[in-house]
């Protein structure tokens, strides 16, 4: 596999969020009497998605955009609670530094392709300090112009975002959402970042092409100069 470029997922990927992503979502939804869904659920109905995509799956289209958003601004603030709360996880994947000052040694662009809003994103680029491996360029967000995934969209941007042909580009994503949204763009390729025992059932997914529990696991001999 010719690897010209690396394009991360963020959220379950480059940051192991998912405890405090479901707190968040089990908060809000409690407050707001909206229905309840089994973890399960949830990662295959909705992880990967915006969170605007997400409410309008949960209430079914039943209520205006501004509403909509106002909600997802509470879930999104409860979320930024819960992860200043949990000091212990608020770190970046074991593994990744190290891969970024690899990718820099070898001249690979990487970028980052997140579903979040820039108010999380701004929020990742100050506590993870972002910026020390990334340029903004690089890092494509949620704006509201860009469909949410499993649209390929995103990848296709950030490909653009790193200068790289998005055929030549290494994908890491964790949810169903993600990597299909990556082989919908045609990458060369996807790793997953998941739990051990999730191993099985996303190798079965069209496109991937490894699964590791963190970057420690990922096999950079598998990487070379452009």
């Amino acid at each position: 596999m010719s690897i010209q470029g690396i394009l991360f997922d963020f959220n379950g990927t480059l940051y192991l969020d998912a405890a405090m992503n479901e707190a968040a979502w089990e908060e809000f939804t409690r407050r707001q009497g909206l229905p309840i869904f089994t973890r399960e659920e949830f990662i295959t109905r909705f992880n990967g998605l915006t969170t605007l995509a997400t409410l309008q799956g949960i209430l079914g289209g039943q209520h205006p955009i501004d509403v909509l958003l106002k909600y997802s601004e509470q879930k999104e603030e409860l979320y930024r609670y819960f992860c200043r709360q949990r000091t212990d996880l608020l770190h970046l994947t074991p593994g990744a530094e190290d891969l970024f000052a690899h990718l820099k040694q070898l001249g690979i662009p990487f970028g980052i392709a997140t579903s979040a809003g820039w108010d999380n994103v701004s929020f990742f680029i100050e506590v993870f300090d972002l910026y020390r491996w990334f340029s903004p360029e690089a890092i494509v967000f949620n704006d509201g112009t860009i469909s949410s995934k499993p649209a390929p969209d995103i990848y296709l941007k950030a490909a653009q975002g790193i200068g790289c042909d998005i055929r030549q580009c290494l994908v890491f994503e964790d949810s169903p959402q993600g990597i299909e949204a990556a082989h919908r763009a045609k990458t060369a390729g996807i790793c997953v970042v998941a739990p051990r025992q999730e191993h099985a059932k996303l190798r079965s997914l069209a496109g991937v092409v490894d699964a590791i529990e963190d970057f420690t696991q990922f096999n950079r001999s598998s990487l070379q100069r452009p």
